[in-house]
């Protein structure tokens, strides 16, 4: 019987018969004996978000069968690391114990081996994205990072272009501004504020986007705006109706528009279609998404840009003739090839499937489900603690006010208040979460614009603190009494009922403190 039922059971004798939990049969583990079926709150929460969490009662046995690792942990950084499951990995240990494969380019069987998996990879990747072969193409990269790297390199910067971003981006993101700043061009960081309201022209208008923007011509100028899709910081979600509507020439300069969407913090939990919308550059990591295997990312590009990507360094097999002699190189004639310098990581592309397939078995629409509402849960039990003169425990940023499940995603981003309103140190609710087996992240998650925005902090003072630290989470974790980064708890498609409330027993350890 399952176990969830056979704990029921129990519970439900023992409210019956008004027994006492520590006089229930000894065979139970003190770990079962505290399950999540021996609290109330499992009761409202499943009487409320039963039909959305645990893949039809199902989560329990997946994290105890292919997650064993996982007992007596409590793993709430999925936004830092996705968790992959032990199946996975098995799987992929007997694809490479199996088979022969080698670099691929030649002509030799290993290597056809390989190429006939990575051309495999390139297409289950747009199939899961619901993009057309014909319309994007899939660049292999070292991860989101490499990525991002990637389009600053490559784009066709001008001292006439401009670099538009969202102030909420991760640092990867800002990292493009050098490439804009080397070639001349503007840039300039936006607020959400600054960008359409208005979600209604999403879908109407691509018509007139194709007719407008189905071409490209090396005589534009181009321009860059990049956003993430859910940030990492406060998770909060951005309008992805933003692309078309820039795309449309929104900013009203005359200059072509290329968006890049940063789906790294997104797509571990949501569905991103692009047959619906049509971002010119994505970026994704896929240990983000399933944990394994790790230093490895994707570049999706829209394919009728690529003849205006500026290819600068080249190497390995991103040629296809060089001379010795004289300035004369030919690129490889695929596009995807033109921009992989190098071998690239063809036995971790390998097992990508396998993680994918984790994916897929329990499907991204029910992960989101699931996530959203642990969070939501989560986020309500946590603004629910008070100190005992009435002041509030934490102090949390993003969107969760709005119960809004487009708007803000899987990560409940704080800072915890004594009971005289005064701020407590990040850093000491890192090195206690530790000790209890809690696994969570602090700092600013190498996202200074969000950081900077809702903790109030000017650019000043996080330019002098950033003389004196060494990393996002070392002790330097306040200025004058206020926080210079936050707690992160970050939840993924495996995380568990017991996860969230081990973080809420947690937290009540500070009341009165």
């Amino acid at each position: 019987m399952n176990r969830i039922l056979l704990f029921a059971a129990f519970f439900a004798i023992a409210l019956s018969y008004s027994v006492d939990f520590e006089d229930l049969p000894t065979f139970l583990e003190e770990d079962e004996i505290r399950d999540e079926m021996s609290r109330p709150e499992f009761v409202d929460f499943m009487s409320r978000f039963g039909n959305d969490y645990g893949y039809n009662n199902t989560i329990d046995d997946l994290r105890e069968n292919d997650m064993k690792r996982l007992k007596g942990a409590v793993y709430l950084d999925y936004t830092g690391s996705g968790m992959y499951r032990e199946s996975q990995v098995q799987k992929c240990a007997n694809l490479l114990l199996n088979g022969v494969y080698g670099n691929a380019h030649s002509r030799s069987p290993s290597s056809l081996n390989t190429e006939h998996l990575v051309e495999n990879m390139r297409e289950r990747i747009l199939s899961y994205f619901h993009a057309s072969p014909e319309e994007y193409s899939v660049i292999f990269t070292s991860g989101a990072t490499g990525a991002l790297h990637t389009v600053g390199e490559i784009f066709p910067w001008t001292k006439d272009s401009t670099f538009y971003y969202l102030a909420e981006n991760h640092n990867s993101v800002l990292g493009i501004r050098e490439y804009a700043y080397r070639f001349g061009s503007g840039f300039r960081v936006l607020n959400e504020e600054d960008l359409p309201k208005d979600e209604a022209c999403a879908f109407k208008c691509e018509g007139d986007l194709k007719q407008m923007y189905g071409k490209v011509d090396k005589n534009y100028t181009y321009s860059l705006f990049a956003f993430p899709a859910e940030d990492n910081f406060a998770g909060v979600k951005y309008p992805l109706s933003w692309i078309q509507q820039v795309q449309e020439d929104y900013f009203h300069n005359g200059h072509k528009w290329l968006v890049l969407l940063d789906a790294a913090a997104f797509v571990p939990t949501n569905r991103l279609d692009l047959s619906l919308v049509k971002p010119d550059f994505v970026s994704m990591s896929f240990y983000k998404m399933f944990g394994f295997p790790t230093g490895l990312g994707a570049l999706l590009i829209r394919n009728k840009n690529l003849d205006i990507m500026n290819k600068l360094y080249w190497g390995g097999g991103t040629v296809s003739m060089a001379s010795d002699k004289d300035h004369y190189c030919v690129f490889h004639g695929r596009p995807c090839s033109r921009f992989e310098d190098g071998t690239i990581n063809f036995l971790s592309i390998a097992c990508l499937h396998y993680g994918f397939d984790s994916m897929e078995e329990l499907g991204i629409d029910n992960i989101n489900k699931h996530v959203y509402a642990l969070t939501r849960y989560l986020y309500e039990q946590l603004v629910a603690l008070h100190h005992s003169n009435g002041r509030p425990l934490v102090e949390i940023y993003g969107k969760h006010h709005a119960n809004n499940k487009d708007v803000q995603g899987g990560i409940i981003s704080l800072n915890f208040l004594h009971s005289d309103g005064s701020y407590i140190g990040y850093y000491e609710i890192q090195t206690d979460s530790a000790k209890q087996n809690i696994h969570i992240r602090t700092g600013c998650h190498c996202n200074p614009g969000a950081c900077r925005k809702y903790l109030n902090e000017s650019d000043e003072v996080l330019k002098k603190l950033s003389l004196e630290k060494n990393s996002c989470s070392d002790t330097n974790d306040m200025v004058n009494g206020h926080p210079v980064g936050g707690i992160r708890i970050s939840l993924g498609y495996m995380t568990t009922f017991n996860d969230i409330m081990a973080f809420v027993d947690f937290a009540k350890q500070y009341i009165d403190a």
